[in-house]
């Protein structure tokens, strides 16, 4: 079969994509799925330009420009493959006569995750899939796709807080996984994404690169799960208060922030769900001198309240010809209530009499239901109570499997010297593309060992069933 034809396309106008690909000297670009137990990171890709008149020059092409568009796609007996999309992070260009050339380093929208600041409302028992719409919406990503996720998080509030964090906290939290396509689209998966995948393909890996390893390094024989669970309150409450009397301006207005505390302790911040209309001379009263004496000015006043999270703006109007003095002013409504930190510990005796303790410790969990963290927490070291074995496995021009394998694709590999034979799962690919003396396409996969999980998935059509000899899993 004849070879892919790739195409490379940058956006040098705003929402138009450039085909570039008869002056790519060579392209790599990699891809790997983010865990519980993987920090996210964004995937990157390098392009080669030929420039040997300066038209891939920054400072003469003004359409390369860091932020634009990049998407790598190839054509194969007939159908597409969408191999890898970003955005220019950096150039360089080498003036030097016979290596004139321009690097163009790109990174996925990742990249703009770890940029972004996230501020938001309250997000009260909210499903998981949402919560990460919700995450990607404020961080203007434009593809994005979740399983169908079955978890509620209690609460979650983001004050300025790196949305690249915040979804890193929700893959731990659900134990899901995490990666960028080919075609750019972030893909939330669910904690069962690899443990029970299909295998698409058979690799005899006799004459192929590979490599085999084993290690303790990735072993946890002890985890710890922690979260502070909290609850909206049922009960009205004082949120916030003025101590002292403010003036208010004839005919003028003031404005003031208040922040709410929690009734329980006024010396801590809480968020609150919702506050309750005020009421006039209950909650706030004006009257003719600071200590609250003289005449009733309170229906002079015009009052205005902007509630965030965990504070208020007050706008108020004085109509009266006179100052008067605001000697009471207090919000009342529901605060959502922080509760006593729940640790769950989960330790595995003969996994640390063989290798010794290595723990690993899961903060700050969105997902507060004991019985949730105390599977959490058994499931992690069931998991990764004994060392994991890693398979390397290279392919060139192999087509069109170097360009189909998808991150989380599950793959039937057998080698007679190493024993392997068994169902492996793709973490992370790395791909060479050299097109100067002819295509060269190296893959180079990073697979992951899929040992049989003995778990009971209620909505799963084969590992549902009951009294099959299969354990609950989360």
């Amino acid at each position: 079969m004849a070879d892919p034809v790739y195409a490379l396309g940058i956006e040098l106008a705003v929402g138009s994509l450039t085909q570039l690909q008869s002056h790519c000297l060579r392209a790599s670009y990699s891809r790997t799925i983010f865990d519980a137990l993987t920090p996210l990171g964004p995937d990157e890709a390098l392009f080669e330009m030929v420039n040997e008149v300066g038209s891939y020059s920054p400072l003469l092409n003004t359409g390369l420009l860091i932020g634009r568009q990049v998407q790598l796609t190839a054509t194969h007996g007939g159908s597409s493959f969408n191999l890898y999309s970003g955005r220019v992070k950096r150039m360089f260009t080498s003036p030097v006569f016979g290596e004139r050339s321009t690097v163009i380093e790109a990174l996925s929208d990742v990249d703009r995750l770890q940029k972004k600041r996230l501020d938001t409302g309250m997000l009260v028992n909210i499903n998981a899939a949402s919560l990460f719409s919700e995450i990607m919406t404020r961080s203007a990503i434009g593809s994005y796709s979740a399983d169908a996720l079955f978890d509620a998080v209690d609460f979650a509030w983001y004050r300025d807080r790196n949305a690249a964090n915040a979804l890193d906290q929700l893959v731990q939290s659900g134990y899901y996984q995490f990666y960028g396509d080919g075609a750019g689209t972030m893909r939330l998966k669910s904690r069962y994404f690899a443990a029970f995948a299909t295998s698409i393909d058979t690799i005899d890996a006799q004459a192929k690169g590979m490599n085999y390893a084993i290690s303790d390094e990735g072993v946890i024989n002890r985890s710890v799960v922690r979260a502070i669970p909290r609850k909206q309150s049922s009960d009205v409450s004082t949120l916030a208060y003025l101590a002292n009397p403010v003036v208010l301006p004839a005919s003028g207005h003031v404005g003031f922030f208040v922040s709410f505390l929690d009734p329980r302790d006024f010396a801590t911040a809480t968020a609150v769900g919702s506050i309750i209309t005020l009421v006039a001379s209950q909650d706030y009263y004006a009257a003719q001198n600071s200590d609250g004496t003289g005449t009733n000015f309170t229906s002079a006043l015009s009052l205005n309240m902007a509630v965030f999270g965990a504070s208020a703006v007050a706008s108020i109007f004085n109509a009266n010809s006179a100052d008067v003095y605001l000697t009471r002013f207090q919000a009342r409504g529901y605060p959502i209530l922080a509760g006593t930190e729940l640790m769950v510990k989960f330790d595995d005796g003969s996994s640390q009499n063989a290798y010794g303790l290595k723990e690993s410790a899961f903060e700050e969990n969105l997902l507060t239901n004991y019985e949730y963290m105390r599977d959490l927490a058994t499931v992690i070291v069931g998991d990764r109570k004994e060392p994991r074995d890693a398979f390397q496995l290279t392919m060139v021009n192999e087509f069109p499997n170097v360009l189909r394998f998808e991150a989380g694709d599950a793959l039937s590999v057998i080698n007679s010297l190493t024993g392997v034979n068994s169902t492996w799962s793709i973490r992370r690919m790395n791909h060479d593309i050299t097109l100067a003396r002819g295509l060269e396409h190296t893959a180079r996969f990073d697979l992951d060992r899929l040992s049989p999980r003995p778990w009971l998935i209620l909505d799963h059509a084969t590992y549902g069933k009951l009294d099959s000899g299969r354990q609950l899993a989360l």
